[in-house]
C-alpha cells in the first residue's frame, strides 16, 4: 500500500478494539483479512479495501474517508449485496467491522 490514507486506515483498524476489547490485530486475523489495497474514492478522497472470511460475513470490506473526517464502510458479499455504515469515527472502525464480520446475530446490540 503506497497511499497515505490507506496506510492510516490500516493502522487505525489494527490499533483499534472490538466491542469485547479484542485488539485490532487479533480481530483482523480472526476475520481472515487479506488482499489489503489502497483505493481512490469519489472527488479525490482515498480509502482501503480488503477481503474477509469471517464467521458471519465473507466478502469485500471498503473503507472510504469522508469529507467530515469520518469513514463510510461498505460490506459487499459474493452476490454483490452491500451493507453500508456511514459517518464512522476512526476509533469505531474496528468495532463496526467486527460486528458485521464476526459477531453472531444473537449477540448483535439492539438499538432502542
Amino acid at each position: 500500500m503506497k497511499d497515505l490514507i490507506a496506510k492510516t486506515i490500516h493502522r487505525q483498524i489494527l490499533t483499534g478494539q472490538t466491542a469485547d476489547d479484542t485488539s485490532g490485530v487479533t480481530a483482523a486475523m480472526c476475520w481472515g483479512a487479506h488482499n489489503w489495497a489502497a483505493i481512490h474514492g469519489d472527488r479525490g478522497k482515498g480509502g482501503l479495501s480488503f477481503e474477509v472470511m469471517g464467521s458471519r460475513f465473507a466478502g469485500k470490506v471498503t473503507v472510504i474517508l469522508g469529507f467530515l473526517d469520518t469513514y463510510d464502510i461498505s460490506f459487499t458479499d459474493k452476490d454483490n449485496l452491500t451493507v453500508e455504515n456511514h459517518n464512522v469515527y476512526a476509533f469505531d472502525l474496528t468495532k463496526i467491522i467486527d460486528l458485521q464480520v464476526e459477531m453472531p446475530l444473537e449477540e448483535m446490540p439492539v438499538c432502542p
